[in-house]
């Protein structure tokens, strides 16, 4: 395999995959990119090829401790807004912990049912 393209093409990697059937609470939007990972063997041959790049990596065990956010997948889809855009607007620390604060900008539609 050479490509994302690839493990795409070869059912090793699905896009747009809901996250929230992974989790405990059934709830979360969609991974860009989403590998089962069937064996160590199968770990091993797409991390040496260097396929994912920079791509973020989350590894998911049982889904417990995770809530994935679907609003952003939500707004993008509405009606009433255009050019959705999220950007990080300052990160820092707090007791430790990196956070991040995010921006969301958009242009809002206007309603035609309202006139």
């Amino acid at each position: 395999m050479t490509s994302l393209a690839a493990l795409v093409g070869s059912g090793l990697a699905r896009e747009e995959v809901p996250l929230g059937p992974y989790t405990t609470y059934k709830s979360g939007g969609p991974a860009r990119f989403f590998v089962e990972i069937p064996n160590p063997a199968a770990l091993e041959e797409i991390a040496s090829t260097g396929i994912l790049g920079d791509l973020p990596i989350l590894v998911l065990g049982r889904g417990s401790n995770l809530v994935v956010s679907d609003f952003m997948s939500r707004l993008e889809r509405s009606p009433l807004f255009a050019n959705v855009e999220l950007g990080v607007a300052e990160t820092g620390l707090i007791i430790d912990r990196d956070v991040v604060k995010f921006r969301i900008t958009c242009q809002v539609t206007p309603d035609e049912s309202a006139n």
